[in-house]
This record gives C-alpha cells, sequence and structure tokens, in this order.
C-alpha cells in the first residue's frame, strides 16, 4: 500500500501503520481507487475499513463506517445520499430485521 499513488501523497501506507497496522486494520483488500463521483477522493478498502484521501484538505482518515450504519439504524443524521442508496436495504425496511433485538445497541454501557 503506498504513501504516493498517481501523483498524490495519499499516506495510506503511514496511516495505516500509525494507527496499529494489521492488528487494527486487516489486510489491503484493493489497491487504492479513485472516487468516480469526486475526483478529490481516493480509496483505499482493508478488511476491517477503509481509509479516505481527501485531496482538497490533504487529509487521510477512516471513514466512519459505524456511525454510517448507526444513522441508518436510527434514521437520525443520514445524509440524502446515502438515506436514497441504502433505501432498499433490509436495515431501513420494516420487518427486515425479524430475529434481531437492537433496543440497546446505541446505549452506552454503564461500566
Amino acid at each position: 500500500m503506498p504513501d504516493s499513488w498517481n501523483g498524490q501523497a495519499v499516506q495510506f501506507w503511514s496511516t495505516y501503520t500509525a494507527a496499529g497496522g494489521s492488528a487494527v486494520w486487516g489486510l489491503p483488500t484493493s489497491a487504492p481507487k479513485a472516487d468516480p463521483n469526486n475526483p478529490h477522493f481516493i480509496y483505499q478498502r482493508f478488511q476491517n475499513g477503509v481509509l479516505l484521501y481527501d485531496s482538497s484538505a490533504g487529509t487521510t482518515q477512516p471513514l466512519p463506517l459505524g456511525d454510517y450504519l448507526k444513522d441508518i439504524l436510527t434514521g437520525q443524521n443520514l445524509p440524502a445520499d446515502l438515506a436514497s442508496q441504502a433505501a432498499s436495504s433490509p436495515l431501513l425496511r420494516a420487518g427486515g430485521l425479524t430475529s434481531t433485538d437492537l433496543t440497546d445497541a446505541f446505549v452506552p454501557d454503564a461500566g
């Protein structure tokens, strides 16, 4: 995994190693890839997450996938584009997760 890709200083290797390497991220599952809808974004997927390089900000950071899942499940703070893309997901359809109890999924532990 590179720190530079197609002339961009994506810093994927540096970010990966600084955040625990394979113990946290797992192994890469893709090569870096430019976002087809936003020329400023370059992604690299790993077993346990996705790193995003934003050339307009010059930053490399993990995508907040857990936060997005929470937004889908709760219907709160859900960006319009994600809501549209997730509309057919069983996570949003009534009765889609019939054998799952998420009552306390987002309640902090008392400990």
